[in-house]
């Protein structure tokens, strides 16, 4: 994880992601497959927008 940035539980997640829709395990997994989210040693943190990937590069990256 990058230092200086803010970490969360998968609990804390699923708390935050769970306010805004039921299937809150569904939202996590996708932030990650997005790559919008990071994860390691059950710690989730969000990466910056400048390291956003489109969906295309998403899925050029998946067909390797």
């Amino acid at each position: 994880m990058p230092h200086g940035t803010k970490s969360y539980t998968e609990r804390q997640i699923n708390e935050i992601l769970g306010r805004h829709h039921s299937d809150y395990a569904t939202l996590r997994r996708e932030l990650i497959g997005y790559q919008l989210m990071e994860r390691e040693n059950g710690f989730y943190w969000r990466l910056p927008a400048a390291l956003w990937k489109s969906e295309a590069e998403i899925m050029k990256q998946t067909e390797l």
